[in-house]
């Protein structure tokens, strides 16, 4: 065990045990070996303070840096990691012990500094690459009127900025 703090434990149907541990991360032990998922795997922060299956028995970790999902393929090994933080829109960060549950609606329900409630069916994922408009670009936290300077010009595109040396 790679941490002996141990916030919570899970039993999947294949009876690997999941540890939780307040420092350790998470660590699946499957009757032979221990494997260790930490933040060098993905997670957020290695202070579990909560782990809880969803309805498509992927795990939850809730640590003291955000909340993760593990996607846990059909024989409960670990494929990825989905992490939530405020600029995901979890804005309760630190996770409390033991204080989250999944409703009969299906929704996770999560205790922090704020309660938050996580619906997957509007958890989608935006692949539209976004676009980039730069407005002002300040040197020394002061604007600079960049067209006095000879040695930067816009090229042909309106996308490219070269620098002359």
């Amino acid at each position: 065990l790679a941490y002996d703090y141990i916030t919570s434990l899970l039993i999947d149907e294949f009876d690997n045990i999941w540890i939780g541990t307040d420092g350790g991360g998470v660590q699946r032990f499957n009757r032979d070996e221990f494997q260790n998922i930490s933040t060098t795997e993905g997670l957020s922060d290695d202070g579990v303070m909560f782990l809880i299956f969803d309805q498509f028995e992927n795990i939850w970790a809730g640590t003291n840096n955000g909340l993760n999902r593990l996607n846990l393929d059909a024989r409960k090994k670990l494929l990825t990691i989905d992490s939530y933080g405020i600029l995901e829109g979890f804005e309760g960060i630190e996770c409390n012990s033991n204080s989250a549950f999944l409703d009969r609606e299906n929704r996770l329900w999560i205790g922090s500094r704020k309660l938050t409630v996580y619906d997957h069916r509007y958890d989608t994922k935006n692949d539209e690459e976004p676009y980039t408009h730069i407005t002002n670009i300040r040197l020394f936290h002061e604007n600079i009127d960049w067209l006095e300077h000879t040695d930067i010009f816009l090229a042909g595109s309106p996308n490219t900025v070269t620098k002359r040396w």
